[in-house]
């Protein structure tokens, strides 16, 4: 059976409009990270920035979106949560919130696929 791209994309966009209804005003850098934790649980905000070819500052606010403090008196999304793994307790790294993992299996559940 031919791979078919239209279906792909299709199933792609679905999954973008269903993450973006948790709010209409998230911007495309948030989506970005969100999914880049996703894929990629425990990740740094330095990784983060690497990966996504971001500058720190860039990701530290998407981040800030999509944690508990917001920006600019907006209230945060509570996607993401972080914890301080290292040793030093220095750097933070970023996981999906229950919120964002439901968020997301929800997204993902017409084609089949969770997160655990």
């Amino acid at each position: 059976m031919p791979h078919d791209h239209k279906i792909e994309a299709q199933r792609m966009l679905e999954v973008l409009q269903a993450v973006r209804q948790a709010d209409m005003n998230m911007t495309s850098r948030a989506m970005a990270v969100l999914f880049y934790v996703a894929a990629h649980p425990g990740t740094s905000g330095t990784d983060m920035a690497k990966a996504l070819g971001e500058k720190q500052p860039m990701i530290a606010k998407a981040v800030a979106i999509l944690q508990e403090q917001g920006v600019s008196g907006k209230e945060g999304l509570q996607l993401l949560e972080h914890r301080y793994e290292d040793p030093d307790g220095r750097v933070k790294n970023y996981y999906l919130s229950v919120k964002g993992r439901d968020l997301m299996n929800r997204a993902l559940a017409p084609s089949g696929h969770t997160l655990l």
